[in-house]
């Protein structure tokens, strides 16, 4: 038997039958290679979608003016307290850009409020129409900590 780099070719494989398994073997990678294109990882630079150099000194103002606290509904309407270590557009980017807002109305500080991690992922999934699992809180004795509705 001859080692190839895709398999092991017997002596007696008919050249065109080996040269269908290179060719559906290609297919796969670049069937692979268009599913992989499609992630929701963005393939622009930071910089190039918008969150350069001016977007960290505004994204430090929002933080320092909210005193690095979570400024969501969620936390609010629950009198939770959550560090905040990320910036989040109050009506997202592309909701104002429907809306015809300019960018400088978009990236004003009005529009921004300081968020926590976590929270901001649950207000993205909500913006884009994804059902939310409610996150389950764990207590110090490793067990879930119930909502106030049982013993």
């Amino acid at each position: 038997m001859l080692r190839t780099g895709l398999s092991l070719l017997p002596l007696f494989l008919p050249l065109a039958a080996f040269a269908a398994q290179l060719d559906s073997g290609l297919s796969r990678l670049l069937l692979l290679g268009a599913l992989m294109s499609r992630s929701n990882w963005p393939t622009e630079s930071r910089h190039k979608r918008g969150y350069g150099a001016e977007w960290d000194k505004v994204r430090k103002l929002v933080l320092e003016r909210d005193a690095h606290l979570c400024q969501c509904r969620h936390c609010k309407a629950e009198g939770r307290t959550a560090i905040a270590t990320e910036v989040d557009h109050i009506i997202s980017r592309s909701i104002a850009q429907g809306l015809g807002w300019t960018k400088a109305r978009t990236e004003h500080p009005d529009n921004l409020q300081a968020i926590h991690k976590h929270c901001h992922a649950r207000k993205t999934q909500e913006e884009q129409g994804k059902t939310v699992k409610p996150k389950r809180i764990i207590g110090f004795d490793g067990f879930p900590i119930s909502d106030g509705g049982g013993a």
